[in-house]
């Protein structure tokens, strides 16, 4: 298969149109065409579908462009490793994540990096929870992070995380004082704060409160894990989310993490995903090391039960290691 057809496959597919791809190769659209044509002939079925608004991938077009978008990443990770042996970095490393985990444990992670590795360049980007893994399988991103529910085809585990959801509150809130687990029925009288539906903490806390047959009406609701935050600060109400994404403002006193005594709570987990079958650049090694020692600097003010750090291995069975002894989240 022609490497200059392959090359120009993938661009189509990543554009969406072949006029755009021409724009972003410096390239006559009618060169681009002729390769797509050459490879369908090749092949021996449509690699794609056109329609007025652009090119979309047939199913014979999705697993060449997954093959592209290997061979893309691999080439990288090869010409990285040549430019290291010469004393050059100067690699890109794309990582996806979810907003809550961007507002401390992604940017420290980037930032440790960085000054060891001061010639990469980190790439970030939040698609959604739902897209995080899409774009690891398809090879727009070398690494995502993000919540999990269950296994996703295609993707390896380096890295899971505890996504247990606990509630957040100001110390001197009243639930706060109680010194036990909370119960869904304590949520229920006190104002919450929560993130949208359309989230994996807000499906995980719904269906609880249904299991326990309680209606909950929030105070506020918001598309933004920021807000959500700021809402909880003011010391008006209790917000639900994973430890990691309040990590800091607890570690700095200004909120306390509240365990929730409900199993349904516990389902989720936060993974560090990378493409199945793929050979790791070594900068991902060096971003995985970073994200370590931050996981572990937060470890000693996680809330009892935290579950610490586990590193999937081999064929996806996991080591479980624990990072520091329980304790109280207040």
């Amino acid at each position: 298969m022609d490497s200059t057809a392959l090359k120009y496959f993938a661009a189509v597919a990543r554009a969406g149109s072949v006029q755009a791809a021409a724009q972003a190769l410096h390239v006559a659209g009618s060169a681009i065409s002729r390769q797509i044509a050459g490879l369908e002939n090749e092949i021996g079925t449509p690699l794609f579908q056109r329609h007025a608004r652009g090119m979309r991938l047939t199913p014979a077009g999705e697993i060449l462009a997954n093959h592209a978008r290997r061979q893309e990443m691999e080439s990288e990770r090869v010409a990285a490793d040549i430019r290291r042996l010469s004393g050059q970095e100067s690699a890109v490393l794309r990582v996806d994540t979810v907003e809550g985990l961007s507002q401390y444990v992604i940017p420290e992670t980037v930032a440790r990096l960085h000054r060891r590795h001061p010639g990469v360049q980190v790439r970030l980007g939040i698609p959604g929870t739902r897209r995080v893994s899409q774009r690891v399988r398809s090879g727009e991103v070398d690494l995502g992070v993000t919540f999990a529910l269950a296994p996703e085809p295609e993707i390896r585990v380096v890295r899971r995380l505890d996504g247990s959801i606990l509630a957040f509150a100001v110390p001197d809130h009243p639930l706060a004082q109680l010194g036990r687990d909370l119960s869904i029925r304590d949520l229920a009288e006190v104002p919450m704060f929560l993130m949208d539906q359309d989230t994996t903490v807000r499906q995980l806390f719904d269906m609880a409160c249904a299991h326990e047959g309680i209606a909950i009406r929030p105070t506020a609701i918001a598309n933004s894990s920021a807000m959500i935050r700021h809402l909880t600060l003011s010391g008006r109400g209790i917000s639900v989310a994973s430890y990691l994404t309040m990590a800091n403002i607890v570690r700095e006193g200004r909120l306390v993490a509240l365990p929730i005594a409900h199993p349904i709570l516990d389902q989720r987990s936060i993974q560090v995903q990378v493409l199945a079958g793929r050979r790791l650049p070594v900068i991902i090694d060096a971003f995985l090391s970073c994200l370590d020692e931050v996981i572990a600097d937060i470890g000693p003010s996680r809330p009892r039960g935290w579950p610490g750090l586990t590193h999937a291995i081999g064929n996806g069975e996991a080591q479980h290691e624990t990072l520091a002894g329980d304790f109280s989240p207040a």
